[in-house]
């Protein structure tokens, strides 16, 4: 829960800079600077009553001809299906084979005769995880955040 916190706020941060930093670009265009469009370096940023300094210029690319075979898009990441087919008791390997891929290590820990280890797959959705904790290779715990 901690990280995913800590995922949460270093996303807030992001966001916050990105308006700042946008924010500042507009106090230069109207401050008599105007900037150069960061979509396209060809157009003049000016204000909604001033005229350009010249006529913008586009570069239109042709668009690529279309496909007759429809486009698949694979999800990514592990689903909530896969998370429900998870048992208790299963070891790694037979978890793996679920999910299709193997997790990232979180942590682990070696005491008192039990190897302790936590891992953590990505998920088919933006912010989605699964994470399951293993006891001496059988699974004894698992949650997921936001799978579809």
């Amino acid at each position: 829960m901690k990280k995913l916190l800590i995922i949460l706020g270093l996303l807030f941060i992001c966001f916050y800079i990105g308006s700042l930093y946008t924010e500042l670009n507009m106090y230069k265009t109207q401050s008599g600077n105007p900037a150069k469009s960061e979509t396209n370096p060809n157009i003049e940023n000016t204000l909604p009553n001033q005229e350009p300094k010249s006529s913008p210029t586009l570069k239109v690319s042709p668009k690529p001809k279309a496909s007759s075979k429809p486009v698949e898009k694979k999800a990514t990441g592990v689903s909530l299906d896969q998370f429900n087919r998870l048992q208790e008791g299963m070891s790694y390997q037979e978890v793996v084979a679920i999910l299709g891929s193997p997790g990232e290590l979180q942590s682990s820990q070696d005491l008192a005769g039990y190897k302790t280890v936590m891992y953590m797959w990505k998920g088919n959705s933006l912010m989605g995880n699964l994470t399951a904790i293993f006891q001496n290779d059988k699974m004894i715990q698992r949650s997921q955040f936001a799978l579809q």
